[in-house]
């Protein structure tokens, strides 16, 4: 099977948003910075990139403890995410 250029371009830059975003919350994680249940998605980006790829906008998707990599690959805040898991009510 054959995939475009732009559909295989679209799928590693959100794969890498993902894997971005999760790397950034190890540290925290560790050190304690992070105190609301975390459950990383890293290894899992390609699951997240190539459902989401076939959405609509209108589309929804729901999932479970480990869904940071659905909601980004939908085309959420980063910071929103970041946010939240933070424990914070608004974006800084």
């Amino acid at each position: 099977m054959k995939h475009s250029k732009e559909l295989l371009f679209y799928l590693y830059k959100t794969m890498f948003r993902i894997r971005s975003a999760e790397e950034s919350l190890v540290e925290p994680l560790i050190k304690g910075d992070i105190l609301t249940p975390t459950h990383l998605y890293s290894g899992e980006e390609a699951i997240a990139a190539g459902v989401c790829a076939t959405l609509t906008k209108e589309d929804y998707i729901f999932g479970n403890h480990r869904s940071h990599g659905h909601y980004l690959a939908k085309g959420g805040s980063m910071k929103k995410m970041i946010a939240e898991i933070y424990g914070r009510n608004s974006v800084v």
